[in-house]
């Protein structure tokens, strides 16, 4: 009984979390947080492995789980060219072609091609002993790259929107259980050094990004515009910025439900027009801008792997985010699913934001690590103030690691408490007032970890 366990999850464990992926690109109608390469090299390699199979007959379990992997990757393939979107992560005019179709078609004729070429090479080598072996270390070689793609994606656009973090689950969890059972069966030296590479791939610690909090507030006028490219010029590697509501319907770029303490301004910003007097207003000589302000800044070429922390004050009017989702939909086609984060404090703007802008990943702001654990399960990641994470004794940040979540803290002032965000681990993001600060901090420990791994 134990034994057929073992063999069931050995065929299914691998593929399950690709269906949790299908589920998403239904519930956000678009495939583009999902790298489409994964797909490639598992359809292949597990094409490989058949044919090595035919020539090597090493364990039968390994046979259904590369043919069970096939089909599903193959449905895979199907939803993701299905949920596709223009220039999207997924397909963008300006990539590579190959691989990157937008229609299934093309992946079909090359697999197909794929199939023709090695039963041709299996009827004319299929006998030689170097030929079956080159076949094993091809599929299992390839195979071990796996999470490559997607990491690599994840690093470019700083987020993990639209990918399933049972994928990662079943990475790890399912890496190490394949290489337990290689070893355990006796499989094929190609399968056991596969298990082990993919171990270490997956076990790969990331270092925290720099994220410009309110922009350069510190040298610069907070969330202007100014502030906001100034910090991607000294190094940030995303931004932060909060928004407010006009009387008039508009979304600016402001942290204070007032104008009084940084524009030459007064009164609240729920009862003052932005046409005719907000738009005539500075803070220290730069003008005030507009969400659509700051897309136009994401959306240039030197900024499409930036990401943007939009912080919605729960002291808004709720309409704000119909105003935010019909600014982000005029932009249509482009796709802001890899470049926003929308901060939410409460529940009741959480709902709302999942109804009217699905598509668009949520990072809980807030202090409350209970609450969060409780009321914002569901979101894909979180902000949390610094020292409530520094003293959490709950385990709070190794747990969003294993949900496959972010971690984000803020705001951070002294560059020792900088330093302990780098050596905490678990951390994804630091917001800070002076991006200096925090790049410093990262170069340092680069430097540092460089040395550690010194055989000198």
């Amino acid at each position: 009984m134990a034994e057929i366990l073992l063999q069931s999850s050995m065929v299914i464990g691998p593929v399950l979390g690709y269906f949790d992926q299908i589920a998403k690109f239904r519930k956000t109608k678009s495939s583009a947080g999902f790298s489409l390469d994964t797909s490639g090299i598992l359809l292949v390699s597990s094409i490989i492995r058949v044919f090595f199979w035919f020539g090597k007959r090493f364990d039968d379990v390994l046979l259904y789980q590369s043919i069970i992997m096939i089909i599903t990757q193959l449905i895979v393939l199907y939803e993701s060219v299905k949920y596709r979107l223009p220039y999207s992560s997924l397909y963008n005019p300006k990539q590579r072609q190959f691989w990157n179709w937008s229609h299934l078609s093309p992946y079909l004729t090359f697999l197909g091609s794929l199939v023709g070429v090695l039963s041709i090479s299996y009827l004319a080598l299929g006998d030689q002993y170097w030929f079956i072996e080159l076949l094993g270390f091809a599929a299992l070689g390839i195979e071990s790259t796996v999470p490559m793609p997607q990491t690599l994606q994840n690093f470019q656009k700083k987020s993990v929107a639209g990918f399933s973090p049972v994928i990662l689950l079943t990475w790890f969890f399912g890496d190490a259980f394949k290489a337990f059972y290689y070893t355990h069966t006796g499989a094929p030296l190609q399968f056991i050094l596969c298990g082990v590479v993919q171990l270490m791939v997956d076990s790969q610690p990331s270092e925290p990004l720099c994220v410009g909090h309110r922009g350069y507030p510190d040298k610069f006028p907070e969330n202007t515009l100014k502030s906001l490219q100034k910090a991607l010029i000294y190094g940030a590697n995303a931004l932060e910025s909060d928004v407010r509501y006009t009387k008039d319907g508009q979304v600016i770029m402001m942290h204070d439900n007032t104008l009084d303490t940084t524009t030459n301004g007064t009164g609240l910003i729920d009862d003052k027009n932005w046409v005719g007097y907000i738009e005539y207003l500075n803070s220290e000589n730069e003008s005030i801008p507009r969400f659509q302000d700051v897309l136009d800044l994401l959306k240039q070429d030197e900024n499409v792997d930036v990401f943007l922390i939009v912080d919605i004050k729960e002291d808004n009017r709720i309409e704000i985010l119909d105003a935010i989702a019909d600014i982000i939909q005029s932009n249509t086609p482009y796709n802001f699913s890899s470049q926003l984060y929308l901060g939410i404090w409460t529940p009741d703007f959480l709902v709302k934001a999942r109804k009217v802008l699905p598509e668009i990943p949520i990072a809980h702001i807030g202090s409350d690590i209970s609450e969060a654990r409780k009321t914002f399960f569901e979101v894909e990641s979180y902000n949390i103030e610094y020292p409530h994470i520094l003293s959490d004794d709950t385990g709070f940040a190794k747990q969003i690691k294993i949900w496959g979540k972010k971690l984000f803290v803020w705001t951070l002032e002294d560059p020792k408490d900088i330093k302990k965000c780098f050596e905490i681990g678990n951390i994804d993001a630091i917001l800070v007032n002076d991006p200096m600060k925090c790049i410093n901090a990262k170069r340092d420990f680069a430097r540092r970890k460089k040395f550690w791994k010194s055989p000198f």
